[in-house]
This record gives C-alpha cells, structure tokens and sequence, in this order.
C-alpha cells in the first residue's frame, strides 16, 4: 500500500465518479423515455376517445335541438377544463384518472388470484388474471383497479411508485407491467437443448422425466415423434434405455404408459433393496450354516447351531471382551451389527453386539472373530497379553525346535532338532490363501461335491488328452535390472475397453478380483451385475464379502500377437493398491505361464504365436516407496 501512487489513486477515483455519473444519465434518459411513452399513449387513449364522440354526436344529428344545446354546451364545458384534451386527474393518490376511479364496480368482491412478486414469468401472470377477471368482469377500469390485488411484495412496491393519472385503461397497465419484468420472461427452449439433456448417474427416473417432460413443453414446433425419439439418447444406458431402441412407442400416449412402467419397477426394486438391506449381512454370515445343515433339520425347540470359530487361534486378551468391545465401539472401529433373536432364545442373556437376546457379549463368537481381525490388523494391542503377541513373533529357528546349546556340535543341533520335529507333530495353525469364487465346481458345497465325484469317475471315461504349444524362458527374458528381485508380477491389461494398470497376476487365487473401486471408475452400469452372496476366504482365514460378479473382456497383450477372452469377475470392496487381480481361472484360461525369477507370463496368441508379457517393475517400485 505504501508503494501506490497518490495520482493513479486520484486518476481511478475519477473513473469511478464518470461512471457512476455515466450511469445516472442513463437512469434519468430511461425515466424521462418512459415518462413520454405514457404521455403518449395517454394522447392516444384520448383521440380514440373523441374519435369515438364525433361518431355518436353524428349519429345523434336527427335528435332535437334541446338535446344538440345540451350536448354541445356539455362538450363546451369539457373543452374549456382541459384544453389539451387530456382526461381530469384524480384526486387521490392513486395512478388512476379520475375515469377509471370514478367507474362502478360490481358489488361482489373480486376473484382469488395467485400473487405476483416479482420473480416469475409477467407473461404467466397477465394470462392468468385476464383468464380470471373474464369471470368477474369485462369492464376495463374495473380490471385496472383489480390488478393491484393480484400483486405482493417488490411488485407491490413498484406498483405504488406509479405517478398519479398515468393510467387510464388496462393496456397502460399491461405495457408498463411487462417493461418492468422484462428481465423474467421465461426464454423459450431450443432443440438442441432438448438434445444435450442428459440424465444423471443417480438421477431416479421417475425426477428425470419430469424434468423432460417440462424442457419438451417450452420447446416450441417440436413434434411428438422428435420427443419420443430423442428420448433414449437422454437417459443413462441400461435396461430402460435399451427397451426404448428396441421398440419405440408410436404415441405420447404409449410412451408415457411405457415409462410409468418403468417407473414402478425402479421404485419397486429401491424399495426392495431398502427392506433387504438389514438382513443382507446375516444371509451372508449364515449361507455355510444353511448349506451344512440343508439336508438335516435340528431337533424341534432347540436354539440354531451357531457358526465355528473364523480363526485357528485367538490373541489373548488382558480385560473381558465386552470392554474390549466398548473401546472398539467409542474409536469407530466396529459398529453394531443388529441381528433377530432366535426362536426360544434366553432372554436372561444380551449380546450388544448383535442388539438381541440369545447370548452374552462376552460369550459372541463373532464378535471374538471381529476383535481377533482387528487386532491382527494393528488395532487394540493395547489389550493383548504380551506372551501371546511375542509368540508370533518368534523367529523361524524356535518354531521348528528350541534353540541348543552353545557348546553342542553341528551333529547335536540337527540330531535334536529331528528328535523335535518326531515329537511334535501337531500343527501350530493354518495360512490359507484366496478361495471361493466358482473355482472347484462352484460356489456352494453341493455344487464342489458334485464337482468332486466327476473328478473320481473320470478314470471310466475316454478323454483326449490336452496340447498346447511349448513354452520355455531364457536368460533373454530377463529384463529387470535387480537380478535378486522379489517382485510381483504386476502387468497391464485391457479390461472392458480401459486400460487397467496395477493388475495382479495371482497364481495361488482361486477367483478372479475386480475390486470395487476400479468398477466405478470404469463408469459401467450396476444393472449388469449378476448378485452373488458367496463369501471368498482371505490370506489370514478371514471372510469377505462380495458385491455381485459381472463378464468382461479383457485383452492380454498388444499388437497381433494379444488375445481377448470373456472373463468373470467378481466385486470385491477392499482397501489395495491394485486395481484387479487375476487368478487362476483367468491363467488356464488363457492357458498362460508364470515365470517368477524373470517377471514375465507367456502364453499362446489365437494365431499359434507365443505372446510375452512383461511386468511393470517401475510401477511396482513406485507403490513399494509410497
């Protein structure tokens, strides 16, 4: 501020007055403008009216000579009061002549009208108060004095700066009026418009066809069959939209049949997902009960048999879980999973974490499964015994036996440890891998038992035998610059026409992933996801839900040597850094060959080549330093 010049400060305020002068002109030039358009049609007004006089004083001609006196020392009268011909001014403040005030109005008071203030359409109003006064009356002094009724707010206000004996007739008012709101005259709407209306990704289509059905009204000479066929182009793509290309309605009438339909179904379906949406987590958890039990019903009376423990072994914990829970509760680490309580459950027992009766909240095993996932995930070790999180922590060598002493020879170390590994046979726990899916037969246990037994009697059958095209690597396949790496395979692939990058190639998976995050941002429709209630198994034994499963095509490779199958994913919801996962049915599929120590997955193109895909490496080193 220091630095500014006191002249440039001076030079812009000077601007600023010329302006603000510039503008007051302009005001003044509009008033004095629309202060002449009323003198104006005033001196119009009044020579249709002597007009009008000269016509009746011709046809009164044949009259006697007492009614010419009177008529003519009447008209003399008249003329010497207002020598300009005006009419006489009235005398109240009103911005009516003394005609218009001194006109009869009917006895009855005048109709209910919807109140104009401001910021709608004058056009609107005007039709709707002239549609309204036809009704009432058709004198034109009586809709002047009317039409302030029709008014509220700023219009109001504007309607008492009306200077006194400026109207004289209906069309005065109607002229001022639309002058006034000019600026709110609704535009009208052009085709081109009504092309780009496109409806939203979570528009409900019962809001967009209102909204349509209102943009096609203001279009003006637009015919029904534009409007019917431009419809499809409008809305999002699915089930709808494609219904409508396939057969267009003929009429407005049918179209708007076509789409009710439509629109019950929508709201069907959302309400059905709303009322589903309770219980769709304890189909989940109960599916492998229902299956085990499905030919087997438990005795009549007795409680449902609960779900076995989710985990091979469980943290110990240095306070009762129900405290446990309550901090897990307070931090937002776990939420209540409301549950029925079943049939001739004991009342005397609460479960907080299920909100019902039935069993205690220490007792729950799920919420033991949720406390021993989250304490394997980094959370509550504030809780655990410090033996039990030291144990895994051991490292390899006092798992298989206890350390000898030092003074003991190598032949005594590998003596005792195969006496150790004689001794203790029993396993400590189970690392699982991925599983689930439609690998192994299907989804449930009937389907893999089936799957099993044509897999034990496949010996009586006569099989041809597979062949594929030989693969080998060579030291020209490598290409990482770490000869010690121990990096994933990572690639990327062209899934539904986008090129997907952070692909995990997983050959110990069971299920090809799509994770949920990459579904949205490929911005496809949520009506070709097939529901899927099945639950995969993780790495440490835990279940996770999966959101429906969808087929794509997905292409491995570039050039002529690429490949492009159909493959099922399914939708999982996960905190990765990658975007999907292939497993091993996408692998067998494509009949591909994973070779760790180069980093590379060939397999055999449609034409018989041998097509070589190399991992990203820079990508992988990128996510390892984040």
């Amino acid at each position: 501020m220091d630095n500014i010049d006191p002249r440039e400060l001076i030079r812009e305020l000077q601007t600023q007055l010329e302006e603000q002068t510039q503008i007051i002109r302009q005001q003044q030039e509009a008033h004095q403008k629309l202060a002449e358009e009323i003198v104006q049609l005033k001196e119009k007004h009044t020579e249709m009216t002597e007009d009008n006089n000269h016509t009746g004083g011709h046809n009164d001609g044949h009259k006697d000579g007492h009614n010419d006196g009177h008529n003519s020392g009447r008209n003399d009268g008249h003329h010497d009061d207002n020598p300009n011909g005006r009419p006489p001014p009235s005398p109240e403040l009103l911005p009516f002549t003394q005609a218009v005030m001194q006109a009869p109005m009917p006895d009855r008071p005048p109709p209910q009208i919807e109140k104009f203030d401001g910021t709608t359409d004058p056009e609107h109003h005007l039709r709707n108060f002239v549609d309204s006064m036809a009704f009432y009356s058709k004198s034109d002094p009586v809709k002047c004095r009317a039409f302030s009724l029709s008014l509220k707010g700023e219009a109001l206000e504007w309607y008492y700066t009306l200077p006194p004996n400026s109207i004289d007739s209906f069309r005065t008012v109607t002229i001022l009026f639309k002058k006034q709101y000019v600026a709110n005259r609704r535009e009208m709407m052009f085709a081109a418009e009504l092309v780009n209306l496109k409806q939203g990704r979570d528009e409900p289509l019962r809001t967009f066809m209102r909204r349509y059905s209102e943009a096609a009204r203001r279009v003006k000479g637009v015919t029904h069959e534009f409007i019917i066929s431009n419809l499809p182009n409008c809305l999002k793509p699915g089930y709808v939209s494609e219904s409508l290309y396939a057969e267009l309605p003929n009429t407005m009438e049918e179209l708007q049949e076509k789409m009710t339909k439509f629109i019950k179904m929508e709201d069907q379906r959302h309400f059905r997902e709303k009322v589903d949406a309770p219980i769709t987590e304890a189909k989940r958890e109960d599916q492998q009960a229902r299956d085990k039990g499905r030919n087997r019903k438990p005795p009549r009376g007795d409680p449902p048999v609960p779900l076995g423990p989710r985990y091979d072994h469980y943290a110990r914990l240095t306070v009762p879980r129900e405290k446990v829970f309550e901090k897990a509760l307070q931090t937002n680490l776990i939420t209540v999973r409301k549950r029925h309580s079943p049939r001739g459950a004991d009342e005397s027992k609460t479960c907080r974490f299920h909100d019902n009766r039935g069993h205690s909240t220490e007792g729950c095993q799920g919420l033991k499964d949720e406390i021993e996932r989250l304490i394997r995930a980094g959370y509550l070790r504030e809780f655990v015994k410090a033996e039990a999180s030291q144990r895994g922590r051991l490292p390899k060598k006092t798992r298989r036996s206890p350390e000898p002493p030092r003074q003991k020879t190598e032949r005594s170390r590998e003596s005792s440890r195969s006496r150790s590994r004689k001794r203790d046979t029993t396993p400590r726990g189970r690392i699982d891998t991925i599983l689930g899916g439609f690998s192994g037969g299907g989804a449930s246990s009937s389907a893999r038992k089936r799957h099993l037994r044509n897999l034990r009697s496949v010996h009586s059958l006569t099989q041809n035998p597979l062949s594929m095209p030989n693969i080998t690597f060579t030291d020209r396949d490598f290409h990482t610059a770490d000869p010690k790496q121990d990096d994933p395979m990572v690639i990327t692939a062209r899934i539904a026409q986008y090129d997907v990058s952070k692909v995990l190639i997983d050959q110990g998976s069971s299920v090809n992933i799509l994770y949920w995050t990459t579904f949205q941002k490929m911005e496809l429709t949520e009506d070709a996801i097939t529901p899927f209630h099945e639950q995969i198994v993780g790495f440490a034994g835990e279940r996770v839900d999966t959101r429906g499963y969808l087929d794509l095509r997905t292409r491995l490779g570039t050039g002529g040597k690429a490949k492009e199958l159909r493959v099922r994913f399914l939708l999982v919801e996960a905190n990765t850094s990658y975007n999907a996962l292939l497993g091993r049915p996408c692998l067998n599929a494509f009949g591909a060959i994973v070779s760790t120590p180069h980093l590379v997955m060939k397999f055999p193109s449609e034409s018989g080549a041998i097509c070589t895909i190399r991992a990203d490496q820079k990508i992988v080193l990128f996510y390892s330093v984040l």
